[in-house]
This record gives C-alpha cells, sequence and structure tokens, in this order.
C-alpha cells in the first residue's frame, strides 16, 4: 500500500543524513544492471515535461535570473561543512587514479578539437580576474608547492651540473675580438634578412648570428648562420644533429671558410 503525501507532514527522516559508508553500498547496490531504470529511454514529450517542471531550479540547469537562488550567496558556515563533507573519504574520487585511459583522452580530444572560444567567452572568463590579487598567503602556498613538484624543479631549479643542457660552462666563454657588429650585419645580408631554420623575415627585432660549431672563438662567415631568437634557443638541445645540419646547409650555399 502506497502512503498519500499530506501537505505539511514532516518525515521521520528529515535532518537526518546516512553516514557515507551507506550511502556507497546504496549506490553500489543500484549501479548498472541493478538500476530500475537501467536500458530504459524517456520520450521526448516526457523529457520536454520536466524540462518545464525543472526551469528556475538552480540545482537542475536554472541558471541567471531565472534560477530560484539568483543573487543569494551561501554562508561561510554552509561552505566549511560542505567542505569538510567532501574531504578526505568523503570525496567521490577519493582513492581513484586521476589520469584518465587513452580512449577517455581520445574522446574529450574530438570533442573540443577544432572548437575556438568567442571573444565573448574569453571576455566573460577573463573579466573576473581582472585587477583581482591573490593574498601573501595564498602566493606563499603556490610557490612552496612549486618548489616541491618534481616537475618543476626538472624545469626551473637545477644549475650548473645538474642541468640536463649542461655543456662545460659554454655561456660563460667569452666572443671572439672579430666577431663584431660589422661582421654580424654582413651575414644577416647574406641570409636576406630571413631565419634558415624556419624562414621568418626580420621585422621590427633583429635576427641572431649563430655559431654553426657552437664554438664562439671560431668567428668565419661559413660558421655563422642566421637564425631567429625563438629558433636560436631551440638548437641549444641537440648540438650535434643541429651542427651538422647547418653544416649541410653553408656546404650547399658555397660559403667560403674566411677567417677573421
Amino acid at each position: 500500500m502506497k502512503h498519500k503525501f499530506i501537505k505539511g507532514h514532516i518525515p521521520w527522516s528529515k535532518g537526518i543524513t546516512l553516514p557515507v559508508e551507506i550511502k556507497r553500498k546504496i549506490s553500489q547496490a543500484l549501479a548498472g544492471e541493478n538500476h530500475p531504470l537501467f536500458g530504459t529511454h524517456r520520450s521526448e514529450e516526457t523529457r520536454q515535461k520536466i524540462s518545464i517542471k525543472l526551469q528556475g531550479n538552480h540545482n537542475n540547469g536554472g541558471c541567471g535570473a531565472s534560477s530560484s537562488f539568483y543573487g543569494q550567496h551561501h554562508t561561510d558556515k554552509w561552505r566549511q561543512k560542505r567542505s569538510l563533507l567532501y574531504s578526505g573519504e568523503g570525496n567521490p574520487m577519493f582513492g581513484t587514479k586521476r589520469t584518465c585511459s587513452p580512449e577517455t583522452r581520445y574522446k574529450i580530444g574530438s570533442a573540443f578539437r577544432g572548437k575556438k572560444q568567442t571573444p565573448e567567452n574569453i571576455t566573460k572568463r577573463i573579466k573576473p580576474r581582472i585587477g583581482r590579487k591573490l593574498p601573501e598567503a595564498t602566493k606563499l602556498k603556490i610557490s612552496q608547492a612549486h618548489k616541491t613538484s618534481p616537475l618543476c624543479q626538472a624545469m626551473f631549479f637545477p644549475k650548473g651540473e645538474c642541468n640536463p643542457q649542461w655543456v662545460g660552462g659554454k655561456s660563460y666563454e667569452v666572443y671572439g675580438e672579430a666577431f663584431t657588429k660589422e661582421l654580424k650585419d654582413k651575414i644577416r645580408a647574406r641570409d636576406y634578412y630571413i631565419c634558415q631554420l624556419c624562414l621568418v623575415r626580420e621585422n621590427g627585432r633583429r635576427h641572431t648570428c649563430h655559431h654553426i660549431d657552437y664554438c664562439k672563438r671560431h668567428t668565419v662567415e661559413g660558421n655563422l648562420i642566421t637564425l631567429c631568437v625563438k629558433c636560436n634557443d631551440r638548437v641549444n638541445s641537440n648540438r650535434l644533429f643541429w651542427e651538422a645540419y647547418f653544416a649541410k646547409i653553408m656546404e650547399l650555399k658555397k660559403v667560403p671558410q674566411i677567417g677573421y
């Protein structure tokens, strides 16, 4: 026999919160094929009725001025209670791996591939952050988190011999006396002011003259080539490959090995 709903009646379970373990058991018991609605699909008419019924409900899709919660704010006490409720084992993601499977990553990538944000969306997302400053305590927490992160330590903090690009302190070597502004202008003019790697022409910023064999004192025309700033930084790694690559370009150009 079904109980008839009586307006104003207070149910016995009002205000009672089930333990997290019991909630988890109920969820597992009603998961998949055990759920009474498993395999069923609502008709389009039923969906429209539900949509109309839930319009203006903040927790079920209502937004903006149509939301019943519009203009209201949660109290600090409520936020703290909510935070404690979903922290640790209370979090539904507790104990699970946060990494997605390759199939899931492919699906996510396919869903967003080719989509671009409109200027309105970008402005809407950035506007609340304009002029906003983080508290000093938050800045300190972010700084400490970065210092203990293995990725940040590998990228920003290694110095000297600990750095994977360390080559015996070559960056401290002094350039040869013949490596003058006139010679660099001559090399750039020879290469038509175009980066010989990405083929970008100078535009308001001078390209650099790169030493092919990475020896700063070996100042000959056949050992110098024009690169943009970005490519000059790029060729600092995998030096044997780039040395052979640019030497082949000089060979094809038939640049004489003229010393100064």
